[in-house]
């Protein structure tokens, strides 16, 4: 955009080139979906905990690159037809979900409890 405003012209053959070297995205994002702490009353008189806990982690990676010929932003096209147009497009996402669930008894003296820790990984790749 500066280059337009200050040359009074934007090149065009230069886009045209970065489209045909690639454009690449990785984007990363990660979450905490539940954090929850109850205490339970129960009728021995010590409270019964339950802790939950979750969280999210998701990745993108994408990648395109355009290819037209002749060149569709050549000056020296002369009004020629498009003859060929590729385009690749790669993709890769990947999601991790963990949780990790706790339940407990503390009676000052002795602590028990059960704990679930459950762990979930997919990926998606395309081309």
């Amino acid at each position: 955009m500066n280059q337009l405003i200050e040359q009074g012209h934007l090149p065009i053959t230069d886009k045209e080139d970065e489209l045909r070297q690639g454009w690449n995205t990785h984007m990363t994002k990660a979450s905490k979906l539940v954090e929850a702490l109850w205490q339970i009353p129960s009728q021995l008189g010590v409270p019964i905990t339950l802790d939950v806990n979750s969280a999210l982690l998701m990745k993108s990676d994408i990648n395109t690159k355009l290819k037209v010929q002749p060149g569709i932003f050549r000056e020296d096209r002369n009004n020629q037809n498009v003859k060929n147009v590729d385009c690749e497009v790669k993709s890769d996402q990947a999601i991790a979900l963990q949780l990790v669930g706790k339940m407990s008894v503390d009676c000052h003296v002795v602590k028990s409890g059960v704990a679930l820790n459950a762990m979930m990984n997919t990926a998606f790749p395309v081309s």
